[in-house]
């Protein structure tokens, strides 16, 4: 499966730049923790987002590219923390970035923005 909602870059950038470089350029691994958020997306919102990628206006698929990269990020920096400054500082990240995961998720499960983004 392509990656479909963010690209590997923005995965990277979100998981700061002192990811590990070895996953972050493992194209298997990447692809990996892209499908994983992708489906999770899809699991929670009981909407096949994937296949409605298509139809949506450029502007409504930034939500989905912000879930994702978050969800991905979070997998991609879990995978090795050790190049960070310290356990805090990837602990913190790890926070920040499930916290917007989670808000862009919420929005993606209420009904009223399913209509919105015209896929119900």
């Amino acid at each position: 499966m392509p990656f479909t909602f963010c690209s590997s870059g923005a995965i990277v950038f979100k998981a700061g730049k002192k990811v590990d470089s070895a996953a972050a350029a493992s194209g298997a691994f990447m692809q990996q923790v892209s499908d994983e958020a992708e489906q999770f997306i899809n699991m929670v919102s009981r909407i096949d987002y994937i296949t409605a990628y298509a139809g949506l206006a450029a502007n409504k698929k930034k939500i989905l590219s912000e879930a994702a990269s978050c969800l991905a990020a979070i997998l991609l920096i879990q995978y090795d923390m050790s190049g960070y400054t310290s356990r805090l500082e990837a602990q913190t990240m790890l926070d920040v970035l499930s916290s917007r995961a989670n808000a862009c998720i919420e929005l993606l499960k209420d009904s009223e923005n399913k209509r919105f983004l015209g896929v119900v």
